[in-house]
């Protein structure tokens, strides 16, 4: 679907900076989501409505997974060396 998207044109819209945000944060986003709906407690009118408790559980799992990204995440991709020395070939 991406690539027929990207064929005619829907290039520009996983350009868009929000989506290009939540793709840099996904894996923290995926790490931390269901610790969030887990452990913490959601108050009874919350917890008795599945759109708030969706709404409850991104807002609080987006900003968790950003602080994991930038405090984690990003400062180990940074040991990533720039170019990695090419596989020896077998003879």
């Amino acid at each position: 679907m991406v690539v027929l998207g990207a064929a005619r044109g829907g290039a520009r819209v996983l350009e868009h900076p929000v989506l290009r945000f939540l793709g840099a944060i996904s894996f923290s986003v995926y790490l931390w989501h269901l610790v969030v709906i887990r452990v913490v407690p959601l108050p009874t009118a919350i917890g008795a409505s599945f759109a708030l408790r969706t709404l409850a559980t991104i807002a609080i799992t987006v900003p968790v997974a950003l602080l994991s990204y930038l405090c984690v995440e990003r400062p180990f991709l940074r040991l990533r060396p720039a170019s990695r020395a090419p596989e020896p070939t077998p003879s």
